[in-house]
């Protein structure tokens, strides 16, 4: 028995031995430097538009004329900072490298960066990784903002030198009490190059540091969303509208980029439609058209934005006839001219009587739709678009008969001959119909009877803000609330009367009026949730986490309703402009 247990101990060592051994076998040939000596140059680039641009240089050394230059190096990015991670690559002087995500660990992500194999023996080597940072930076009054970044990168292995510069924009203005003065020393008399030298850098760093600056010209702009309506109809015509939902800080002017030959060019808001001096057509190439659009006053002082742009196409350069009833509509996805987009949904509206060819033929469309019985609607999804991401052109091929555009009329015409006779045979017209007529003063009206409510609920909301704050004495706050409540009752039932009459009406408008109903039902119970947590919270029966995620899901889905809302307003502005 003990031979037995003797013979187990030494057959688990020995087991124990080879993967130990093949383990640290695999991780020097990663991280394997030995006989070479590495610095970093870090340089912090913040950028207009409110990212931050990373650029590590690593420089390998040869100590020893036999060292050999590991396949692959490892480059963590800390977890604090992962989720504001938009952009990420690594190249070398011969070309790009590739990058994949190695492991993941509480404190970082570690990313493998695969190294030249063709690297003769002791001679000096260096790549860069670039890392593109969102939501980094934010204002804090004014024209005054302040930033937060990793100040080392986190490496897996000890090395000789890391020097860190800092770059500002160049209209920044910094003081010394504006930056840590600890870490940083300054390098010009602006104080827009701040510098640390730290040697030797040891392994996983995970620190961050800071600075505030001014900068009247300084802008921050998050594009949240971008939704491309594309519709192609029988005569030869395509129409499309793209919708943008922003966040933006201090911005005057905003830079769409549309497909190239966009013409009938139309900017509007849910307040007003653009007039042409507040457009800009920059740059007419051939891969896209560039608008620069002047935002007015009402919104530069808004952060979140929302603009629709609508514009005509040339149907031969983008749909190809492959024989008499084939079509292939091709159009590519134009790049933002910002770092990231989390989603851009592009959806096709085919002509009526058209129908997608589908199975492989679409393998990136996530939905087909069909839209009454005569048209069909194909959608695609694309996720964390970045500025340099090659995107593949979008193809929608579908089959359609030229003369269906001329036989629509007469075939709706046998169809309501035929509804119109099995009505007057089975039945009974009811006394005294009324017929609703409807024009676009109606929808004009309840444009602006929600701009009324949304108008009045700010205004509400920042007077309460101002009482809360200890600006405005109690006895005035309850006069001015009962106002302004009494203003507020008024419009929302003009609202609702509108909503009503539009709905009664029938047609696609009251299928709009409906996703709005819905979307305001959706804010007003959301409200209402969080309203009874902040009681549950008061009598102790949640917790202060607790409460944090539960008003943090019901903010998420009032912002999700509220731009359906907008989203049907933007809709139905674009049908009276």
């Amino acid at each position: 028995m003990r031979q037995i247990r003797a013979l187990l101990a030494g057959f688990l060592f020995l087991m124990a031995f080879i993967a130990s051994f093949s383990t640290q076998k695999a991780f020097c040939s990663v991280n394997s430097v030995s006989g070479l000596s590495i610095n970093v140059e870090r340089k912090i680039v913040i950028q207009d538009g409110g990212y931050i641009m990373i650029n590590d240089t690593f420089l390998f050394i040869s100590d020893d004329e036999n060292a050999q230059l590991p396949q692959s190096y490892l480059i963590g990015i800390p977890s604090n900072y992962y989720g504001n991670l938009v952009y990420l690559s690594a190249h070398d002087p011969y070309g790009a490298l590739q990058t994949e995500v190695s492991e993941e660990e509480d404190s970082f992500k570690w990313f493998n960066v695969s190294l030249r194999a063709r690297v003769d023996r002791g001679q000096p080597y260096n790549f860069t990784l670039t890392t593109v940072f969102s939501n980094l930076i934010e204002r804090e009054v004014e024209n005054r903002f302040r930033a937060v970044f990793p100040l080392y990168p986190a490496l897996r292995d000890e090395i000789n030198l890391c020097n860190v510069t800092l770059i500002l924009t160049p209209k920044a203005e910094v003081l010394m009490e504006d930056f840590p003065q600890e870490i940083f020393l300054n390098m010009t008399s602006d104080f827009r190059l701040l510098n640390n030298l730290t040697s030797p850098l040891p392994s996983y760093m995970n620190i961050s540091s800071w600075v505030e600056f001014s900068d009247e010209t300084f802008s921050i702009l998050k594009i949240l969303e971008v939704k491309r309506e594309i519709s192609v109809d029988g005569w030869g015509r395509i129409y499309a509208t793209d919708l943008y939902d922003m966040n933006a800080v201090n911005v005057d002017i905003l830079s769409i980029v549309l497909p190239p030959n966009s013409t009938d060019i139309s900017i509007y808001d849910a307040y007003e439609k653009y007039p042409s001096s507040n457009m800009l057509i920059e740059e007419n190439l051939e891969h896209n058209v560039i608008i620069k659009v002047i935002l007015p006053d009402k919104l530069r002082n808004s952060e979140k934005i929302k603009l629709a742009v609508s514009y005509s196409l040339p149907y031969r350069r983008y749909v190809e006839r492959n024989d008499w009833q084939k079509y292939t509509l091709r159009i590519n996805i134009t790049r933002p001219s910002e770092w990231f987009i989390p989603r851009i949904t592009v959806s096709v509206l085919l002509p009526e009587g058209a129908s997608a060819m589908g199975g492989d033929r679409h393998p990136q469309a996530i939905n087909y739709e069909k839209i009454g019985f005569f048209q069909e609607k194909v959608t695609f999804v694309y996720y964390n678009v970045t500025k340099y991401k090659d995107l593949d052109s979008l193809s929608v091929k579908y089959q359609y008969i030229v003369l269906w555009a001329a036989f629509r009329p007469t075939i709706l015409a046998i169809i309501l001959i035929g509804l119109a006779s099995i009505i007057v045979i089975f039945v009974k017209p009811p006394s005294g119909t009324k017929v609703l007529e409807f024009s676009s003063e109606r929808l004009r009206a309840l444009i602006e009877a929600y701009e009324d409510v949304e108008r009045i609920s700010s205004e509400l909301e920042s007077l309460r803000q101002q009482y809360t704050g200890g600006k405005i004495p109690k006895r005035r706050y309850q006069l001015t609330r009962k106002m302004i409540e009494t203003q507020l009752h008024q419009a929302q039932k003009r609202f609702r009367e509108l909503k009503a009459e539009i709905e009664s009406s029938g047609g696609r408008y009251a299928e709009m009026v409906r996703q709005m109903e819905k979307a305001s039902a959706n804010i007003e119970s959301s409200k209402r949730s969080i309203e009874e947590a902040d009681l549950r919270l008061h009598r102790g029966e949640i917790s202060a986490e607790e409460y944090r995620k539960i008003t943090k899901e019901y903010a998420r889905r009032i912002e999700k309703a509220k731009a359906v809302v907008e989203e049907v307003i933007l809709k139905l502005k674009e049908e009276i402009l």
